[in-house]
């Protein structure tokens, strides 16, 4: 594996004892091999050309992003305004199967793009011994894995996977949106908190195995003479059909309250 890391890191105040920052920045480039090796025939029979040509290397290659911005505000002496941002971003070719060595050529693996991003509110007040902290909070994350080729995949029990991909392309979105506050009172031994909270993270997805077709063979003798064992190919009935789009929402109240009885 190859790593080369570079980053920055930026702090300091913008207006003395009243506005304060952080920025950072770091951008990677990762190099991952793995090997395509496909099964040994027996009797150690040579492959095809054609086949001995798909072994060899394959370098994953990522370069991924990160950029992260903080903001502190001292509005007075009894309220402080905190902002945070955080965005990352990542670029995969010939994602990393897990492995070392695979049975697949490599017209089956897949790429990866994504990014995320949040941001992140927090507004913290204190009047004699009752602290309010109020939170607004957004984030999204975005992926898609992109197969290397749209060929059907062939499977050669016995040898490996060639052509393409079982997938279709792999898109995932996710949003998460949410307000909370929080209130805690102190005093004469006593400690009472209460509070709630709302949340909204619609999600959509897209994804189907074999939609480009797959071809099953018993063996390598099998594939050269044509002979399939099984064919499978998936069909959309509608647009969108292939699609998941939904959302979860949840809200919160609690209240807590803690008496000290004595010394």
């Amino acid at each position: 594996d190859t790593l080369n890391q570079g980053g920055v890191g930026l702090g300091g105040d913008i207006i003395p004892k009243r506005v304060y920052y952080y920025l950072g920045f770091e951008q990677d480039d990762v190099d991952v091999p793995y090997w395509t090796q496909f099964q040994p025939q027996a009797g150690g029979a040579a492959l095809p050309a054609a086949l001995a040509a798909q072994q060899g290397e394959t370098v994953g290659h990522s370069t991924p992003t990160a950029v992260s911005l903080r903001l502190d505000f001292n509005l007075n002496h009894a309220n402080q305004l905190n902002l945070d941002g955080n965005y990352n971003r990542v670029r995969f070719s010939n994602f990393d199967p897990g492995s070392t060595q695979v049975w697949a050529a490599p017209s089956a693996g897949q790429s990866l793009s994504g990014q995320s991003d949040w941001v992140r509110a927090t507004l913290t007040s204190t009047l004699g011994g009752v602290v309010n902290q109020a939170m607004a909070q957004w984030g999204s994350d975005r992926r898609a894995y992109t197969p290397n080729s749209l060929a059907p995949e062939v499977f050669i029990n016995g040898l490996g996977v060639l052509g393409g991909g079982g997938l279709a392309q792999h898109r995932y979105v996710s949003r998460q949106r949410g307000l909370q506050d929080d209130v805690a009172w102190s005093g004469h031994g006593q400690m009472l908190r209460f509070g709630g909270g709302f949340t909204d993270d619609p999600a959509e997805e897209e994804q189907q195995a074999n939609p480009y077709g797959r071809y099953d063979y018993n063996s390598l003798a099998d594939y050269q003479a044509g002979v399939i064992r099984r064919f499978q190919q998936t069909f959309a009935t509608a647009a969108g059909s292939w699609r998941y789009d939904g959302a979860v929402r949840t809200g919160t109240l609690y209240v807590s309250d803690r008496i000290k009885l004595r010394e």
